[in-house]
């Protein structure tokens, strides 16, 4: 989820909540900013990991991945595992064949 909601992000898809509050604001976009996209190269295995690494406070994060991911489940947003089927496994997995 939070690769998706960076996407909306990043594709200026992403309302940020307006509250005239300078205060909130700030700590609303520190929240939001406390994950960070990390990616670590193990030398031994020769694999390459990318994970999302949590900030203390991220809670403004939480409930964009879980407003994300109510999107997804009302067809609203794709879904991003379907996104990577390829396209036999798509067809496959129409509402038609399942």
């Amino acid at each position: 989820m939070n690769q998706k909601v960076q996407e909306l992000i990043d594709a200026l898809l992403w309302e940020e909540p307006i509250t005239g509050d300078e205060d909130t604001e700030k700590e609303y976009n520190a929240q939001m900013s406390s994950r960070v996209k990390r990616t670590e190269f193990d030398k031994k295995t020769n694999e390459t990991r990318v994970y999302w690494k949590e900030g203390r406070n991220d809670h403004a994060r939480d409930l964009s991945n879980h407003q994300v991911l109510g999107a997804i489940l009302a067809d609203l947003v794709p879904d991003p595992c379907s996104e990577r089927l390829s396209r036999s496994e798509q067809k496959q997995n129409t509402p038609t064949n399942q």
